[in-house]
Formats: structure tokens, sequence, C-alpha cells
């Protein structure tokens, strides 16, 4: 009996040292029992925070498809208690976006959930303590996934864009939020696709905010005149780019030079093209494809957020997918690319169906924490974890130096060795590093080096697939592309 227990405390002993290391390994804490139990267990689709009832808390808004939307209140100790009941017409509807503004001038923050199949939107007025009542106003029927809330003519009242299946709609708000004109054949062009998602942004550095449009087979650039009118400028502004089934795009300034590049999450449900998302970055309004800047992959993406997650001062960027069900981090070198740390900094593999994010310091800690809705289960709530401590970037690949000169590699494909010859004799502190495509450095390498010649015994468990060699000879610095076979 005693040795018993001696074993028992042990194990409890060994599991009291062992936790804090096992939580520090995390880079989120998983705070999802704050959320109310079982409600989230739904299709969410979006997800807005904001704060309602005008207690300085960023409460929760939910737009659920073919189920009730959601509000959680925020309770100010870090808990949401569901409030339909009080607070929320019970509508069930095909909702897909959520947009919440101020539409009627009273000081708070009123809800529009927008629907695609059912063609009937939801607008929701509060009443200033976070209770909501349908508005008089009816929106017109459209198939509709996504919204944008703006003062677009400057008036300073909020108007609504409706991304449509077919030409979208841009609806001037009277001042009260009681009616809104339809002005979209003066203010858009005219222009009939299935619009996926809508972003607002001064994309030119007029001053003015621009549309992005997401859409079914392509993005476009609509650009406005600064009254509130738009030329779809796409054709001189974008590169060409293949054919895409865009679900959303994402802004950020991915190379610090103060404009917003464009991310761009693509699946590949409808259309039969590759699900490759796409990187476009801003050179003073006109963008440029620096799709080689981020990993390749097929992953079926539905939503992403640019945010400085290593506090490195750069954008990094974590990616919602589906089919595959798992979230993944990018890490930005700081020039702008971008390399895969999802196995080096998500220790957990969180299996969800991401279809979006929203991004914010939740807890209150300083910290960027985050909401995923969850399509396929319960939704999680992601708090930053303050001492977890990220691996240093590897060397940038695509930033190094490369220089053919007087150095020959073969084979190239290779299978087993490598051999570099050099024509000026190597420093005797050369080191030589194997990269994956990604930019994960794999090791060891092993290396026969004499004055003029080096063969590298490539490991053997290293699969087929495109590496990059880095070395340093006289100062400079060269990456060499091989191929294993």
């Amino acid at each position: 009996m005693k040795n018993g227990i001696g074993v028992l405390q042990l194990v409890l002993f060994i599991g009291f040292i062992a936790s804090p290391f096992l939580i520090n390994a995390q880079l989120f804490l998983d705070y999802s029992q704050n959320l109310p139990f079982g409600v989230t267990a739904e299709q969410s689709k979006d997800v807005q925070m904001v704060d309602l009832n005008n207690d300085n808390r960023l409460d929760i808004v939910i737009a659920v498809e073919y189920s009730l939307n959601l509000i959680m209140m925020n309770n100010g100790f870090g808990q949401f208690n569901i409030s339909n009941q009080q607070n929320l017409p019970q509508e069930i509807l095909d909702s897909e976006e959520i947009a919440i503004a101020d539409f009627d001038g009273n000081g708070s923050k009123d809800i529009i959930f927008v629907s695609e199949d059912d063609f009937e939107h939801e607008y929701y007025l509060n009443d200033g303590n976070g209770n909501f009542s349908v508005a008089s106003y009816t929106l017109p029927s459209t198939s509709c996934s996504s919204i944008i809330a703006a003062d677009f003519n400057g008036d300073g009242h909020q108007d609504i864009l409706l991304g449509n299946i077919g030409q979208n709609m841009l609806l001037i708000n009277n001042g009260n939020g009681s009616w809104f004109n339809n002005e979209t054949a003066q203010r858009l062009p005219s222009i009939a696709e299935t619009t996926r998602d809508l972003k607002l942004e001064d994309v030119n550095g007029d001053g003015h905010l621009d549309i992005i449009e997401g859409n079914e087979g392509n993005i476009r650039l609509l650009i406005n005149n600064g009254a509130g009118y738009f030329t779809d400028q796409s054709s001189s502004r974008l590169p060409n780019l293949p054919t895409m089934e865009v679900n959303k795009t994402v802004l950020g300034d991915i190379d610090a030079d103060g404009d917003l590049d464009i991310f761009v999450c693509n699946v590949e449900f409808l259309l039969g093209q590759s699900a490759q998302n796409r990187l476009l970055r801003n050179d003073n309004g006109f963008f440029v494809d620096v799709t080689s800047s981020i990993p390749q992959s097929n992953d079926q993406t539905i939503d992403a957020v640019f945010t400085d997650i290593d506090a490195d001062g750069d954008q990094d960027l974590i990616t919602g997918n589906v089919l595959n069900a798992t979230l993944k981090l990018y890490r930005n070198f700081g020039n702008g690319e971008f390399y895969d740390a999802t196995l080096s900094s998500l220790a957990t593999n969180y299996d969800v169906e991401a279809y979006g994010f929203f991004i914010t310091d939740i807890n209150g800690d300083g910290l960027n924490d985050l909401y995923v809705c969850n399509r396929g289960g319960a939704d999680l709530l992601l708090y930053k974890n303050a001492n977890y401590q990220f691996d240093a970037d590897p060397t940038p690949l695509a930033a190094t130096k490369v220089e053919e000169e007087s150095i020959t590699l073969f084979p190239n494909p290779v299978s087993n060795q490598l051999i570099i010859k050099f024509q000026l004799p190597l420093g005797s502190n050369t080191n030589f590093e194997l990269y994956s495509s990604t930019g994960k450095l794999i090791k060891p390498l092993q290396t026969s080096i004499n004055d003029y010649e080096v063969t590298i015994t490539l490991p053997a468990s290293l699969a087929k697939g495109i590496y990059f060699l880095q070395f340093k000879q006289n100062n400079k610095i060269y990456t060499k592309k091989i191929i294993k076979n």
C-alpha cells in the first residue's frame, strides 16, 4: 500500500512539474470552456467581436448557417454568456456573414446578417443595452455571401455594400437607418459575378476607400473617385492570374512599406482549378504576383488573418482550412516571404473546419487572441500564451545572394551524394545547410570537405522534392536549388 501511494505521489509530482513546460510549449491556450457549453456546436460561418451593450467589453456575434444566430455577452471575467432568447430575434436562415455598425445613429451597434440561399437578410436595431429588434426597413432580396458597412458617400452615415450572386449592390443610408436608397447603377460598375468576399481599403494611397472583390473566378479592384463612385481598374492594377475560386481576401502589410498587400484564400469546390493561395504585393496601388513567397499547398483555405504573432515587427499569417481540417501558421522572414511554422509553433493539431476568424486582445493581457468559427463542431476561443518562446527564423532563402561564378554542383537531380567543386579554396569555417522548399532546416547533414571539393551525403530518409543548399564562400552567401529523386 505504501508503495502504491508513493507511486501515485510521484506521478502527481511529475505531472505538477511537467505541466508548466507542456503549457509553455503551446502558442495558444484553449479557453473554449469560457464559451457557453454546447451552443456553438453548430455551423458557424462568421464572427465579429464588438461592445454591444456599451459596457466597454467585447461581446461576440456569430452567423450560423441554418440555425439560430448567436450573441454571447462578455461578463467581464473572461467568460461569455448566451443571451439569444432575450436579445436577438429568433430567425433560422442561411446566414453567411455579419455587418455591425450604428445604422440609426443612436450611438449603439446594430447588426445585419446576410443570407445566400434564402434571399432574405436580417436587419436588427440595438436599443443601446444589447437588446435587438427587427428594423422596419427590409433589405432588398438578394443571394448574398458578403457585406460591408461603411460611409461610402461621405455624409457621416453608415451605408451598405452587398456582395451578391449577380450584380453587387450599394445602398445609401437616409441618415437614421429607416431607409436605404439603392444607388448601385450610379456608383458601381455593371458586373454580374458570384462575389464571396468584400474588403474596403485605400489601396492606391489617395485617401479614399477602394473595393476589393473576391469572386468565383477572379478578384477585382474597384477604385473610388473620392465621392463614392467606383470604376473597375482590375486589368491595369492587378497581375494576370489563373482562374481562382476565391473565398476570402485578406489585407496586410507584408513588407513594411506602408501599403496593404493581398493574400487570396482559394478553394477548389466548383471550378476544378488549383487551390493554391495567392499573394499579391502592393506597389503604389499596382499589384505584383509574389505567390512564390508563400509555401506551395493545395489547402482548401476558407479564411486567414495577418498578425505579428511572434512580436518581431512583421506580419505573419494564420490560415483556416477545410477538408484537411487544420490551422496553419506561416511566419514572415521580415521581407514579405513566408515559411510554414505550423509544426514547430502549433503544438496542437486543431481539428476544425475554420470558416471564420476574429483576432483581437480578448482577455486584456495585451496579446492578440483568436476566435475560430468551426463549421464542423464547437468553436474555439484561443488565448495567446504570454510565455511561449518562438524559435529563431531560418535564413530567408530568396533573400540570399545567388551567384554561379566558379561553383559547379552535380549530379542534380541527386539520389544520394552531391559533389560541389570550387575554383577558389574554401574557408576553414564553411557550413553547409539544407532547407526544404518551405524554409525548414534539415539536419544532420554529412559532409566531406577538402580545399576545392565538398561531398554531401543526403539523409537516407529525405523525401523526393525540391530543396535549397546554402553555404558561404569568401563572405558571400550562396543558395543552390537541388532536386532529390
